[in-house]
């Protein structure tokens, strides 16, 4: 089951659609129809959302979780001992071993979870992003 989380353009509310079958996009508080998804979709398709071809993948983790496991780990580092470099260092190996990849369209900023050809899409590339994204 295709997990897409998608944020309104028109009203601003985020929100998420599991897709069991094709099914429109809507949103959840204005309504407004936002595109149409299959069950079987993968990247080489365009966004159901914005028509977008190009995607990047990262890892589906709370960016602001990591941020603080960063500066967690480096104070621990500072004020008592540097082994908590290596400690933290594994911790965060450990981390993108364990945590799944979601897509993500440059055009929309819409994440795509559970889409077998995730491994297929490049990393994020700040250039693509300010080509692509709208303004």
């Amino acid at each position: 089951m295709i997990i897409i989380d998608i944020e309104c353009e028109n009203c601003g509310t985020f929100f998420e659609n599991k897709i069991e079958r094709e099914i429109s996009i809507k949103c959840i508080k204005c309504k407004k129809i936002m595109g149409t998804v299959h069950p079987d979709w993968l990247f080489q398709e365009p966004c159901p959302v914005c028509k977008n071809l190009e995607y990047y993948r990262r890892k589906d983790f709370n960016q602001l979780l990591g941020i603080l496991i960063i500066i967690i780990g480096a104070i621990l580092a500072i004020s008592i001992s540097y082994i908590f470099l290596l400690i933290f260092a594994l911790i965060d190996l450990l981390i993108m071993k364990i945590i799944p990849d979601v897509g993500v369209c440059y055009g929309c900023l819409t994440e795509f979870r559970n889409i077998s050809n995730v491994k297929s899409l490049s990393i994020f590339n700040h250039h693509k992003a300010e080509l692509l994204q709208k303004q």
